[in-house]
């Protein structure tokens, strides 16, 4: 399974798009190694300006991450493909290179207030009642998932099948998309760090913009 993508943005710079397990131990040795090779001018990360507030503090050994009913369920089925730490070690290990190769690090995810208005317009009262239900059936559901990746793909794909879950997520994607776009025009060599499961519809999203501004 593919989980890097590399863009060249004519006329701009480019882009190495890497989609991390996200909270997977295991995934911070791939993904630094992928940085180190790349040397970035800027990093973007898929998180809301407040969680990227919050990550930075934890380097200084403030942990203000706080784990959602979601985050429990999706991290318990986790733990069989490795350790699984919170707050995310791949994105701590991230910002903490940043910090020590003083590469600014930008947010690319809606903010929370943002977030909040999306999950509004998109998502009907009857679907946050079916995403509950989802939730309690997914506590003990098999997943057929070989890898970790995969995994969280088929994850994905359970939520996604809420018409406003789906459309929630595409918007997100869309938006991420606009922002990392946004960033090649500033910065020669752009690295953005994403969750699987956001990557192909990021790539898409970069994909059309680039077309729009060859024409």
């Amino acid at each position: 399974m593919e989980t890097t993508k590399a863009i060249e943005i004519p006329g701009y710079g480019s882009v190495m798009l890497f989609g991390a397990v996200r909270g997977l131990a295991s995934e911070v040795e791939r993904q630094m190694d992928a940085i180190k090779e790349f040397g970035p001018d800027v990093i973007a990360l898929a998180v809301s300006k407040q969680e990227l507030d919050g990550l930075m503090s934890s380097l200084d050994g403030v942990d203000e991450d706080h784990m959602t009913n979601y985050d429990e369920i999706y991290s318990r089925h986790l733990t069989r493909y490795g350790d699984v730490g919170m707050p995310p070690p791949d994105l701590i290990a991230v910002c903490r290179y940043a910090v020590e190769n003083d590469v600014p690090i930008r947010s690319v995810d809606l903010s929370e207030l943002s977030m909040y208005r999306a999950s509004v317009k998109f998502i009907k009262p009857i679907e946050t009642v079916r995403y509950g239900m989802l939730m309690r059936n997914l506590i003990g559901k098999r997943f057929k998932a070989g890898t970790a990746a995969e995994f969280a793909l088929e994850w994905d794909g359970q939520v996604r099948r809420i018409k406003g879950f789906r459309k929630l997520e595409e918007f997100r994607e869309d938006q991420m998309a606009r922002r990392i776009h946004w960033l090649v025009s500033n910065y020669d060599r752009v690295f953005a760090a994403l969750e699987v499961q956001r990557l192909e519809g990021v790539v898409q999203g970069l994909e059309r913009l680039t077309r729009a501004s060859r024409s």
